[in-house]
């Protein structure tokens, strides 16, 4: 929702000012952002992303209403609905065990700093891959990388994501009725 240098709004004009194909994606282990852009339009691109990547804000507000339309959407389709079963079955208490979107009873006391500390520990430049494909050299590239991301740096790290296997390692019968 916005950057301290930006508002959601201005970040929008940006985008559309850039035009192109913008498409984001949130899943259990990663985000994708893909932005198709003409060439010439790449360097204002590299700073919009820049900046919403590096420097998000996280007003409270908007965390509640985020927090309350994933805790309707969980009531509406019960709390364990069967992708969440077969998840808990397959990985058990593991954190790939559960819902994508969290578990209602910490969902209920989530606020602004957890989210803001959950980006400082996960979006870093350690963890980030920068790509461009088409008619730019790499020298070109490296360049506008360096001008928009060469400052970035590791503020804070987090917990070690499990990369071992944790769940059932025997054949396993798991019926939803």
């Amino acid at each position: 929702e916005g950057t301290p240098r930006w508002s959601d709004d201005q970040i929008a004009e940006r985008i559309a000012a850039v035009g192109g194909e913008f498409v984001t994606d949130v899943g259990f282990d990663d985000t994708t952002i893909d932005w198709a852009v003409l060439k010439q339009d790449l360097a204002p691109a590299l700073e919009v992303l820049a900046e919403v990547v590096q420097r998000p804000v996280f007003p409270q507000a908007v965390v509640e209403r985020e927090r309350t339309a994933v805790l309707a959407e969980r009531h509406a389709n019960s709390e364990h609905p069967p992708e969440t079963v077969f998840l808990r079955a397959l990985f058990g208490d593991g954190p790939y065990g559960g819902s994508g979107s969290g578990e209602t009873k910490s969902l209920t006391h989530i606020v602004q700093e957890d989210v803001a500390r959950f980006h400082r520990q996960a979006y870093r430049p350690d963890h980030v891959i920068l790509a461009a494909a088409g008619e730019i050299t790499f020298t070109e590239f490296a360049a506008l990388a360096t001008q928009y991301f060469g400052d970035w740096s590791v503020t804070e790290k987090g917990e070690n994501t499990p990369t071992a296997f944790s769940g059932k390692t025997s054949p396993t019968a798991v019926v939803v009725d």
